[in-house]
């Protein structure tokens, strides 16, 4: 049976971790530790870790800048509502958004100012919050949990320490995303067109960006496609459209009277369209052939979606040049200052 995956992204890319610790020594190895996976900026002094978060420019957790509001055509005085794709899609242009804080691992026993402070100053903005304590604080950190105060907490003398910290980091940094949008998304559900919902769709989805070493997405429509890139900053897609969106395209082909091997394959979901914009979509039909897809069918419980990776396409509204690639960041010398 098909479920819906509460943590459906409209978009995600690697993120900055803050590590905050008064022990330098332990500061050090823990950021050695967790650098080969993640970006890590870290503070032995809390108070200036402080001002950092506070100052960064992260997303802001209202949806408003995700919204185009606009009015009926037919004058009523009734304001509707769409999410701008193109917003979206244009975090590609942002050379910082890896510098983005998402997570920020703090420890408690500090002397100038301890984590449950930390943290309560903190609680107002979109970063998550993971408190490593001693076995003396324990106690603390759960009340702090059950408060809603930190969003995790985990024991520096556990014997499964590092293999903790990994998976509470790759929680928090997909729940940050989650949490930004998430207004949006149970907007999106409300459509049985809106492929993710569905536990098929999403696995397909999440395996194709496991293979092709995927890091970072970004949705372009209301059925669920994406956008996406990979370290190098390569560029592809996954698109996906719902049976009865094919069916439209079957009909559009007749009505203009295009090729017979074109309406065959629609009518046997051989082929799915994938137009980058509108500029693409109103092109006379002679013109369209490298935006007619294979694709391959995914049965869900609300019946048949058809999908395709799509790599290589023409897309003449995405600016190559003015996107930097995770690794081109990694490999600026200052990043860390981004």
């Amino acid at each position: 049976m098909s479920t819906w995956n509460p943590e459906i992204l409209f978009y995600y890319h690697p993120t900055t971790l803050v590590l905050v610790d008064d022990l330098q020594k332990f500061l050090k190895s823990f950021e050695l530790f967790l650098s080969t996976k993640y970006l890590c900026k870290g503070y032995h002094e809390p108070k200036t870790a402080l001002l950092d978060i506070q100052n960064s420019k992260n997303t802001d957790l209202s949806d408003k800048k995700w919204i185009v509001l606009y009015k009926q055509e037919n004058g009523e005085d009734r304001k509707l509502f769409d999410i701008s794709w193109e917003k979206i899609r244009a975090q590609i242009y942002n050379p910082k958004r890896f510098a983005e804080f998402s997570t920020a691992l703090v420890d408690y026993a500090m002397p100038s100012i301890n984590g449950l402070d930390f943290c309560e100053r903190l609680k107002e903005l979109s970063i998550k919050k993971i408190m490593v304590t001693g076995e003396a604080s324990h106690e603390l950190a759960v009340k702090a949990f059950n408060n809603g105060l930190i969003d995790k907490f985990i024991r520096k003398n556990d014997p499964d320490f590092e293999s903790l910290v990994i998976a509470a980091v790759e929680e928090m940094q997909h729940k940050y995303f989650c949490d930004l949008t998430k207004p949006l998304i149970k907007n999106l559900i409300c459509n049985k067109e809106f492929a993710l919902q569905y536990a098929e769709v999403h696995k397909i989805f999440t395996d194709i960006c496991q293979k092709h070493k995927i890091i970072e997405y970004y949705m372009i429509d209301n059925f669920g496609s994406y956008l996406l890139l990979d370290a190098n900053a390569n560029i592809s897609w996954f698109v996906i459209k719902s049976d009865a969106e094919v069916e439209k395209y079957v009909c559009l082909t007749r009505d203009y009277m295009a090729k017979e091997s074109l309406i065959r394959a629609l009518q046997k979901r051989q082929i799915i369209p994938f137009f980058f914009n509108r500029e693409d979509e109103e092109k006379p039909f002679e013109e369209l052939d490298q935006y007619w897809h294979k694709s391959q069918a995914i049965e869900t419980s609300n019946g048949n979606f058809h999908y395709a990776f799509v790599t290589g396409a023409n897309a003449n509204a995405i600016h190559h040049k003015e996107i930097v690639g995770y690794k081109d960041f990694l490999n600026a010398k200052d990043w860390h200052k981004k």
